[in-house]
Formats: structure tokens, C-alpha cells, sequence
């Protein structure tokens, strides 16, 4: 298998979890008093895809269960 190959398999395996959503130990908030900040400056802040996942997904109730 060619190494470009390699490289595509693992960045999708890797954005899985961003596309498909949080779960698990994962689902936590970096810092939830700066998700409380961020939403009170940002009422958008749990529709924006990058944030909401990343930085707040427990805040924004993306969770799986």
C-alpha cells in the first residue's frame, strides 16, 4: 500500500470521531466555566461544528450516551 494511502486512511480515522460525533471519556469540556464565557458572548457558540465538538461538546449536549 503506498504511503498516500496510508496518510488519507488515518486522517479520515482520525476525523471519525469529529464527524460522527463525542462519546465516551471524550465528551468533556476543556474548561466549563470558559464555555459558559463563550456562550454568553456567543449565544451561537454550540452551532458552530469546530467549538461545540472540540471545546464545549458536554456544554452543547452533543454527547452520545
Amino acid at each position: 500500500m503506498e504511503l498516500s494511502n496510508l496518510v488519507w486512511i488515518y486522517s479520515l480515522l482520525s476525523l471519525s470521531p469529529v464527524v460522527l460525533g463525542v462519546d465516551g471519556d471524550t465528551c468533556k469540556d476543556i474548561d466549563a466555566q470558559a464555555c459558559i464565557l463563550m456562550a454568553q458572548r456567543n449565544p451561537a457558540l454550540c452551532q458552530d461544528p469546530v467549538l461545540s465538538r472540540t471545546a464545549c461538546p458536554q456544554f452543547c449536549k452533543i454527547c452520545r450516551k
